[in-house]
């Protein structure tokens, strides 16, 4: 995630996700979307007697 945002933050003064976010284009939301898509879902737990 950071080397997503580090171009994005590199361009601003006052560094936050809003302001990052307003940087991108639809394509690069989409993709930063998705990836806070991913560390927001909880992790399966394993089940060893799964089959």
């Amino acid at each position: 995630m950071q080397r997503f945002l580090a171009p994005y933050m590199d361009q601003l003064t006052d560094k936050n996700l809003g302001n990052a976010h307003q940087l991108m284009n639809d394509e690069a939301r989409a993709e930063f979307d998705r990836l806070l898509g991913r560390l927001m879902e909880p992790v399966r737990p394993f089940t060893p007697y799964m089959f």
